[in-house]
């Protein structure tokens, strides 16, 4: 798929459904600072959460 390399350690791509778990848990492992800036961290509690962010990201 389509990415753009930033750097040697960022790149920047369109989320495919099979990334929502890795997801997640990049989520749930910065909770207290994403959720200052995001509001959808805190009703983002399991991995279908993600797994429909990203489908309705595709859409």
């Amino acid at each position: 798929m389509f990415g753009y390399q930033v750097n040697e350690h960022v790149t920047l791509k369109i989320l495919e459904e099979r990334e929502a778990e890795q997801l997640f848990k990049l989520v749930d492992a910065n909770r207290d600072y994403l959720g200052e800036f995001l509001p959808f961290v805190e009703y983002t509690t399991e991995v279908t959460h993600s797994k429909k962010f990203i489908q309705s990201a595709l859409e």
